[in-house]
């Protein structure tokens, strides 16, 4: 069996198998080991690297696009810049094969999904600028103009941007694995313990690995791609 990504705006649709349509354990301060069957880890991570392939595509081809869109603080901006990011006109179709499928369904990747894999192509070239980046101190409040642009809850990504900068090598070490690989686990694991002091006072965190992940991915590209915020006496809790 073989699956297509095609572009069809921001809800990217993916190919995969039933079992990929399933949602990964939700990820608290404590990370739950997955509990699904080989196979569906199989299909998932297919499905996810399929899709990363695609946004690799689009940021090669029309990267100025992309990080137009990722760094748009209006729904007029992220509108432009969509329209053109997936123009017609542009051949990112990839095949990816699965070995063990013979079932196929549409699911969609949707904005905030797709907004990270967008970020995390655009880091690529930049693993040694985020090697370097220093960790900053703990600030009271992480709020950024981009942050009502992803479509993911303001808790989310409020945590991510704190997370990214605080504990920036251990955010990259995470984007530097791959999708539900026994590494991204791992580095999941190393980066646990940034959560609680990053978790707005009263919040509780409501979010699967692939959805951390992709608000991570996005809030060190912004990290990366825009002037430094003025600093904020710290505290305990953001």
């Amino acid at each position: 069996m073989k699956v297509t990504v095609i572009a069809l705006g921001l809800a990217a649709m993916l190919g995969t198998s039933p079992a990929a349509a399933q949602e990964p354990p939700p990820l608290g301060t404590r990370l739950p080991k997955r509990s699904e069957p080989q196979g569906m880890q199989f299909s998932a991570r297919s499905a996810a690297l399929a899709g990363q392939e695609y946004a690799n595509c689009l940021v090669e081809k029309r990267g100025t696009h992309a990080r137009a869109m990722l760094l748009a603080t209006t729904a007029d901006e992220v509108g432009k810049a969509e329209r053109s990011l997936f123009a017609r006109g542009l051949s990112c179709q990839q095949v990816t094969g699965f070995s063990e499928m013979s079932d196929t369904r549409i699911i969609n990747a949707e904005p905030p999904l797709m907004r990270g894999m967008l970020a995390e192509s655009a880091l690529r070239s930049e693993r040694q600028q985020i090697a370097a980046l220093p960790a900053l101190p703990l600030q009271k409040v992480y709020s950024r103009p981009w942050l009502g642009m992803t479509g993911r809850n303001a808790i989310v990504d409020e945590m991510a941007v704190c997370i990214t900068d605080t504990n920036p090598a251990a955010t990259g070490r995470l984007l530097a694995t791959s999708q539900y690989s026994k590494e991204e686990g791992e580095a999941f694991a190393a980066l646990s313990p940034s959560f609680a002091p990053c978790l707005r006072a009263g919040a509780r965190l409501q979010a699967n690995r692939p959805s951390m992940r992709a608000a991570l991915a996005d809030a060190m590209f912004h990290r990366l791609n825009e002037p430094a915020v003025a600093a904020v006496p710290p505290t305990e809790k953001p």
